[in-house]
């Protein structure tokens, strides 16, 4: 859980919830309740059988013997979250189209010696990898 938490930049003062599927081992686990609370920041509920569907905007971890559900809505505020995503699409979108241009331009492939157009290649490609993930993650957020 505390994995999850820094994936998603959660404030170490925001308590989550966590829906702790265990199983047998539900039982045995729920005495460290508290523990839980402390030390993942995270309000756990715990329960023998895991729904065979769940929300799709939920955080799935899977663990040997148990399976953790977090909702997205208890990590971030959502709106905050599509602001900041907007905004890093934006910026991106820009640098993306820049290095675009560059790489389209005939003058600067020609005259640039090949590991200078080499590295713009991969920056291209690496910036154009986490745009669309970026994109995916900003989809989710708004269905």
């Amino acid at each position: 859980m505390r994995n999850t938490r820094a994936e998603h930049k959660v404030d170490l003062g925001h308590s989550i919830s966590a829906r702790i599927y265990a199983g047998d081992l539900a039982q045995e686990l729920s005495p460290y309740t508290e523990a839980i609370r402390f030390l993942a920041r995270a309000e756990p509920v715990f329960s023998d059988k895991r729904p065979v569907q769940t929300n799709p905007e939920d955080v799935v971890i899977v663990l040997g013997n148990a399976d953790i559900i977090v909702p997205l809505r208890s990590l971030i505020d959502v709106e905050k979250e599509k602001q900041r995503l907007a905004g890093e699409i934006a910026s991106l979108e820009t640098v993306v189209n820049s290095l675009t241009e560059r790489l389209g331009n005939e003058k600067f492939l020609n005259r640039a010696p090949a590991a200078v157009v080499e590295k713009e290649q991969s920056n291209l490609k690496s910036r154009t990898e986490k745009l669309e993930k970026l994109k995916t993650e900003i989809k989710r957020l708004l269905n």
